[in-house]
């Protein structure tokens, strides 16, 4: 009883001094950690109201948590009256960011809001690596040690928490088996946040050192520092660094363009590149100096492969977030490289601050990369609309000029949400939120009555059946929505690369459901076996990892699919049905595009003198892969032995 008093007060005071340190990071945490767990609890339909308030602010305070601790570390580095002073700046900025954020509902879908948020929260971990030093010129073997510090408290907290959460979740599970509780899982997600939020938040915190400013290294590092340097960092930069340059010399003698992924190679390779070069300084003599100065010389070399890549991309394909991103990475590994190369006493510090400034650059204000991409793709996306009103038929236009202006309205609309594209389209765009309100308004509605227990069955289907007519036959989905009233079918990814040839290369065919129809119900008579296919072959030699042959135990019954050839065999005896003809046929009797199948449509029957057989496909797709065609298909596959009682 005694021991147990001893540790929870000890907790206690360990949490107060937390607290007393980092306060407003800690209510943060706290606020945030409230409204998840009041929302789990509630289970709001929708984002409306004091609901959309307290979603913003849980957002906002999240943020908070790494912005607050960011600049409480500034206490190391600037006066007392002035740290009043810059937390004034930080509530003055977590105010404009509860603002800049929608004001309804749908805006949440926008993925700009995601990506941002990300970010900023990336941007502010990284700033609470260098804050506590503005002013400091601790050597580079000291400042090491706290960055080591601060990102082994933030690993061991990732462990930590994992750990907590699968011992909670396990245990409440166990409670519910041994004992019979039914315990609800949102319980368990309350739990899980709660852990996160107030635990892991308040461990992290207590990590990071007390005194940065008096951080010094322990020489010589500890062994598995130094195994993991020379023996796991070092081979890998090596590693990457003889496939860049092979590719480059490639590049060099062939004169072809080097191929996109060559930029996520380079990035990955910078990345592990300069972790090497950092872990190294606890290693530092006179000798590994010059070799960790290659590292920055590779590095610049092959930022400037990045600059030919990603620019190439740029001119063809205009701005996006993560070209915009790469680029300024680009901009940063040059300019970091060549401080390393110029200054012999180069600080690693500016490593952390440079990344700090670049990533704002980036996320807030004009330049930012969602400013300059939504510009960007909106010009280009009204350029081509421009081509496509001196067009007497939209459907006459080029597949290139539909297809970019389908892929430009789907990108704006997910990125941005809709309201971007307000402007271009004002009355499409209001057309489609009316149609949209009224469909929510309906599966409210509908909602609520299959709540009600006197609910009669008939009503919940006239309230189906209405919602199913609101948009009568036009899209539901807002790109798709759009092109419709263009006068166009929105041109999809893989319609562009196959134009000028088989027009059946890329065909999805999907078996529809009919109302009232269910599995049980589907004829299965004169059948007494039955199993799901799931089937892929080419029409090469390819070969799948898993081979699609089906053996039957205690038979000398075999399924195969290869070569578009389905055979279904006993014995010597075989049924062969080839999918690329009945695809054919399926499209000659519905059209090169069928938008509803039924599940007739997308049955076949066949027997011989040993089998008697059923196929039901729930879907076929034909498509060009690595400029192969294949066909893959998911069905159910009755059959019948003959002879058999």
């Amino acid at each position: 009883m005694t021991l147990s008093s001893l540790n929870i007060s000890k907790l206690v005071a360990q949490g107060l001094v937390v607290f007393n340190r980092f306060p407003w990071a800690l209510l943060s945490s706290a606020l945030t950690t409230c409204i998840v767990i009041y929302f789990i609890a509630t289970e709001p339909d929708t984002l409306t109201g004091a609901n959309l308030v307290l979603a913003k602010l849980a957002t906002t305070a999240m943020l908070g948590v790494f912005v607050f601790t960011a600049l409480r570390l500034l206490k190391h580095s600037v006066e007392k009256g002035t740290q009043l002073w810059v937390l004034g700046f930080g509530f003055l900025g977590l105010v404009a960011y509860y603002y800049s954020l929608p004001g309804d509902m749908y805006g949440f879908d926008a993925l700009v809001y995601v990506f941002r948020h990300i970010f900023l929260i990336l941007l502010f971990l990284v700033a609470i690596l260098w804050t506590p030093f503005i002013k400091c010129n601790l050597s580079n073997v000291d400042y090491w040690e706290y960055v080591k510090d601060v990102l082994l408290a933030l690993l061991m907290t990732i462990n930590f928490t994992i750990v907590i959460v699968l011992g909670v979740n396990v245990a409440l599970y166990a409670i519910e088996e041994l004992f019979g509780f039914d315990i609800q899982g949102k319980y368990y997600f309350i739990l899980d946040v709660f852990i996160l939020g107030v635990f892991s938040v308040a461990y992290f915190l207590s990590q990071i050192p007390k005194n940065p400013l008096s951080s010094k290294a322990s020489l010589p590092p500890p062994r598995v520092e130094k195994f993991f340097t020379l023996y796991v960092l070092t081979p890998l930069t090596g590693l990457y660094f003889i496939i860049l340059y092979a590719y480059t010399a490639k590049i060099l003698v062939s004169t072809a363009w080097p191929k996109g992924v060559l930029t996520w190679l380079i990035v990955a390779f910078s990345a592990v590149a300069v972790l090497t070069y950092l872990f190294w300084t606890h290693f530092t003599t006179e000798k590994t100096n010059k070799y960790r100065r290659w590292i920055w010389l590779a590095v610049f070399v092959q930022t400037l492969l990045l600059f030919a890549t990603i620019t190439m991309r740029i001119t063809e394909y205009s701005w996006t977030e993560n070209r915009y991103m790469v680029l300024l990475l680009g901009v940063w590994l040059l300019g970091i490289s060549l401080y390393f190369l110029v200054k012999k006493e180069a600080k690693i510090k500016w490593i952390f601050v440079s990344l700090s400034v670049l990533m704002s650059i980036s996320q807030i204000g004009p330049l930012s990369a969602y400013s300059v991409s939504k510009n960007a793709q909106t010009s280009r996306l009204e350029t081509q609309l421009e081509v496509l009103k001196n067009m007497s038929n939209a459907k006459d236009a080029p597949i290139k000029i539909r297809y970019e202006i389908s892929e430009g309205i789907s990108y704006l609309s997910n990125r941005y949400g809709i309201e971007s594209l307000e402007p271009i389209f004002p009355k499409i765009t209001a057309e489609f939120k009316v149609l949209e309100k009224q469909k929510k308004d309906a599966e409210k509605m509908l909602r609520e009555e299959d709540d009600k227990v006197k609910t009669s069955r008939s009503k919940s289907k006239e309230v189906y059946k209405k919602i199913q007519n609101i948009f009568k036959d036009k899209p539901k989905y807002y790109p798709l929505y759009v092109t419709h009233e263009l006068g166009f079918d929105f041109v999809w990814s893989y319609i562009s690369n196959n134009d000028n040839k088989d027009k059946t290369q890329n065909i999805r065919l999907y078996r529809g459901y009919l109302e009232g129809e269910t599995y049980l119900e589907r004829d299965i008579r004169g059948y007494d076996y039955m199993i799901r296919y799931y089937g892929k072959s080419y029409d090469d030699d390819t070969k799948l990892d898993m081979t699609p042959i089906v053996y039957f135990e205690n038979t000398d019954v075999t399924i195969t699919f290869e070569r578009f050839l389905l055979t279904i065999q006993k014995g010597k005896k075989g049924i062969n049905i080839n999918l690329d003809d009945y695809i054919k046929e399926i499209l000659e009797k519905h059209g090169d595009r069928p938008k509803y199948l039924t599940q007739n449509d997308l049955s076949i029957k066949k027997e011989n003198e040993k089998l008697k057989i059923k196929i039901e496909f729930h879907n076929i797709n034909k498509e060009n892969d690595m400029k192969r065609r294949n066909i893959s298909f998911n069905a159910r596959i009755l059959y019948k032995f003959k002879g058999e009682k």
